[in-house]
């Protein structure tokens, strides 16, 4: 959901949201949006996703402050769940942990020069 400056509403766009296998996948556009109480809402979907990505494609010319915007989003709200990726972090290095380690999976990144 988003909040706009007075008219400065956005007139299209497209809301894009990445998968796990790192596709932008179309997910809503200006058409789902219902207002309410001065914010815009544009419900949900039920894919995992890791990135958003929106795309103003028209503005409105408003004026503001002695000038002219054609967006004037003044708040972006994202809401959801949150999970975990399980990813392989090593990038096809080699992987050892010390003899102390507790969970020798938890031991990784992508830092040389990290020390466990």
């Amino acid at each position: 959901m988003y909040q706009h400056w007075k008219k400065a509403k956005p007139k299209m766009y497209d809301v894009y949201a990445m998968s796990e296998e790192g596709n932008y996948i179309l997910v809503k556009t200006q058409k789902d949006e219902q207002m309410v109480s001065g914010w815009a809402h544009l419900g949900g979907w039920d894919m995992k996703t890791t990135k958003i990505k929106v795309d103003l494609k028209e503005g409105c010319l408003t004026p503001y402050r002695k000038t002219f915007i054609y967006y004037g989003i003044r708040h972006f709200r994202v809401d959801g769940l949150s999970y975990d990726i399980i990813d392989d972090v090593s990038e096809g290095k080699p992987v050892t942990a010390n003899l102390d380690s507790i969970d020798p999976t938890n031991l990784v990144d992508g830092d040389d020069l990290t020390s466990w």
